[in-house]
């Protein structure tokens, strides 16, 4: 990993009072805390099944958009894998974008001789005295084994204002995250945020882009719970407690009914400890949200996510319900139950509250299920296509469970292809009633091959044989 020294801008972008801490690095290093929402919601390109993205995106103004492809100098172009163009340049690298999606688009880029723009973006509502990453996923397309070749080299700006720069981006066949953190300043609302092509168009200067990031990046922060694991509806409730490394925020607890799919503010809990008083059984999720004013927590462009906490509220009663068949059992932690009643169990937890399990067990009569299969031998010995079909079954009604030597035949299907042999076949109802038997699937013909009776001829005559 290489890391750059703080730099500390003057001049025309003082305004900022700009933090900035470049380096090559993973993108979760980049920010040594929590991370926000990415503002460049489409900083990933999309996904979809065309292979080249049809409609240009308006994406790169100093660059021609192209479905041509290999696309030629000044030109780009949106893809989801260069493995499946029709033509490629025989020095490129035959890739996906950089993510675990196979449909996922990148930005695939044929440098231009004079430096040009690759994407530029307008971000409004831009938060005071927030820290962001700006950040992107650049490879060189050109394979490691072609030398010669111009090496790609992209600028960061921020209002057009150069603050980071890659370098020459090594023919290494590997996808980097380049970018760095920065302040924005008191008042700052607006920013115009750029990636700008430096190096020289001809021989090399060929690059792929992915997952342009800028999000808000936050204090380290944790979360803890006072009693771990399951918790007891009724038993004394846990206490959250929020950890931030800062000297001053403000932070707002939220709940998640759907596994952290939509998040929800729990009205007044704003303090580092939160007392979890939910009585329904259930799953939930907490997390706190967290930034260094009032209004910059409720802008989505500020705020910063804590880790993610899952709590499971089990019931004191639970309640199981079945139904079997006479001459069967129900089985329930090493206990049989065989005739209909109510029964309880009773559990001590080790989390600190008793529960009862409630079995409530019916046991039906013994219906006389009658069934007849039909077999039919395989084509010659040692083939396997054979098969045991089901003629009729009486005593009980579809659907029932069909069974051939213990493996189950999925339903709707009525017949099975076997070899020949002895198998137990068994027709089972919902409740377990059944009827078993076993058919025996007698084998196939043997091959036999002959041709005419011993013969006696007279030299020099000739005989037909046939077969």
């Amino acid at each position: 990993m290489r890391r750059l020294m703080n730099n500390k801008i003057s001049g025309a972008l003082a305004f900022f009072c700009l933090l900035i801490n470049p380096f090559l690095s993973a993108q979760s290093e980049l920010c040594d805390g929590q991370l926000g929402n990415n503002i460049f919601t489409s900083g990933d390109f999309g996904s979809g099944t065309q292979n080249i993205v049809s409609v240009n995106p308006n994406l790169a103004p100093g660059f021609q958009y192209t479905t041509i492809v290999p696309p030629s100098d000044g030109q780009y172009t949106l893809t989801n894998d260069i493995g499946n163009w029709s033509s490629v340049f025989q020095s490129w690298l035959q890739i996906g974008d950089n993510s675990p999606d196979p449909n996922g688009y990148m930005m695939v880029i044929n440098a231009s001789n004079q430096p040009g723009i690759f994407y530029e973006r307008i971000v409004d509502n831009v938060c005071e005295n927030t820290e962001y990453v700006f950040s992107a996923d650049v490879i060189n397309l050109v394979m490691s084994q072609f030398t010669g070749h111009n090496l790609p080299n992209v600028s960061f700006l921020i209002n057009d204002v150069e603050i980071y720069n890659t370098g020459p981006i090594a023919q290494d066949e590997v996808w980097h995250t380049y970018g760095f953190t920065f302040v924005s300043g008191a008042a700052q609302s607006t920013l115009k945020l750029t990636l700008r092509n430096n190096a020289p168009g001809g021989p090399g200067n060929d690059l792929a882009i992915d997952n342009i990031n800028f999000q808000p990046c936050g204090p380290v922060a944790s979360l803890d719970i006072s009693i771990p694991g399951k918790i007891c509806r009724e038993s004394i409730f846990p206490v959250l407690s929020a950890h931030i490394s800062a000297d001053t925020f403000v932070m707002q607890w939220q709940i998640s009914y759907d596994s952290g799919i939509v998040w929800t503010d729990i009205p007044g809990a704003i303090d580092t400890n939160y007392v979890v008083d939910i009585l329904s059984t259930g799953q939930y999720y907490f997390r706190f949200i967290y930034s260094n004013t009032l209004s910059n927590l409720s802008n989505i462009n500020c705020r910063i996510f804590s880790d993610t906490i899952v709590i499971d509220v089990v019931p004191i009663k639970f309640h199981v319900t079945d139904t079997i068949c006479e001459g069967l059992s129900f089985e329930f932690d090493g206990q049989s139950y065989t005739e209909t009643g109510t029964y309880e169990r009773y559990y001590t937890a080790v989390n600190g509250c008793d529960s009862i399990v409630i079995i409530n067990l019916e046991v039906v009569d013994d219906p006389p299920i009658i069934a007849e299969f039909m077999t039919k031998p395989p084509s010659c010995i040692g083939k396997a296509d054979g098969s045991i079909s089901i003629v009729s079954v009486s005593g009980t009604r579809p659907p029932y469970k069909f069974f051939v030597s213990g493996a189950p035949v999925p339903s709707p299907i009525t017949s099975v292809n076997v070899a020949a042999g002895t198998y137990t076949v068994r027709i089972e109802n919902e409740y377990g009633c059944f009827d078993e038997q076993q058919v025996i699937v007698p084998d196939g013909p043997p091959l036999m091959i002959s041709t005419i009776n011993d013969t006696t001829i007279i030299l020099g005559h000739s005989l037909q044989l046939e077969v």
